[in-house]
């Protein structure tokens, strides 16, 4: 009964919510095997002037801020780890050109193909790969120029139409019946879920082990996929599920 329940208000909410769009990050996307060279220079600008007016503003302090590159993995003669640290670089080199203070970074840091946003089948999907996240406080930086160019564009009010709330309501009463009911079934519940990002582990651990070789890059690559199989077996041996989401690793129970 539960079962049937909850596929109701599935149903339901995807008929009365048809058409809303997973949000696509498309930003300091980087072209084919270059660290100092955006997709599109002009926007770029644009997302890079309204991201240090926000780090400006948030005022963090010494090695807080965390950039990473990344790279597709393609067939050729590029070193992905080398390329991904490049353009981590250029980025954090771009935003102390706008004044944020060099000190306030934590250094670039490069993950070559590893962690890939897209597929690497196809040139649509490397696109999303060749790009640059910068971390703060756990959280993705977005320009808030970004967030108002995704926002719905306001459209003249087409002419109304006597029958249209009247033909919606229902629909919408019976999602929002629907959703009370989902949340009296969850509430019964016992399990307690939980999600833990693991990134930020992940990431001190391969510092560790950096740390631990003395300093050398070269097995950068290595080290997080050393790091993220330690993080990810000590939080399965605690009965968490761990699977990499949007880009992210994480771990649930």
């Amino acid at each position: 009964m539960k079962k049937l329940c909850v596929l109701f208000v599935v149903f339901l909410g995807l008929v009365v919510f048809t058409g809303a769009e997973e949000e696509e990050v498309d930003f300091l996307l980087f072209r084919p095997d270059s660290g100092d060279k955006f997709v599109n220079e002009d926007r770029e600008k644009i997302h890079l002037d309204d991201l240090a007016k926000q780090l400006k503003a948030k005022n963090p302090g010494a090695g807080e801020i965390h950039v990473y590159g990344f790279a597709a993995e393609f067939q050729n003669n590029t070193d992905d780890s080398e390329l991904s640290i490049n353009r981590a670089a250029f980025v954090i080199n771009e935003l102390v050109k706008r004044g944020v203070p060099k000190g306030w970074f934590s250094g670039p840091q490069g993950y070559g193909a590893t962690g890939a946003f897209g597929s690497n089948t196809n040139e649509e999907g490397r696109i999303n790969n060749r790009r640059v996240v910068i971390m703060l406080e756990g959280e993705e930086l977005i320009p808030e120029i970004k967030k108002a160019d995704d926002a719905p564009k306001a459209e003249s009010a087409p002419e109304k139409s006597p029958c249209k709330a009247a033909c919606i309501f229902p629909w919408i009463l019976s999602a929002l019946l629907g959703l009370i009911l989902l949340g009296l079934l969850l509430s019964k519940r016992k399990e307690k879920h939980e999600t833990v990002d693991l990134d930020e582990l992940i990431r001190m651990r391969a510092y560790e082990l950096y740390l631990a070789r003395g300093g050398r890059d070269e097995n950068a690559q290595e080290d997080w996929h050393t790091a993220k199989n330690e993080i990810c077996a000590r939080y399965e041996a605690d009965d968490y599920k761990t699977a990499l989401v949007n880009g992210h690793w994480q771990a649930s129970k």
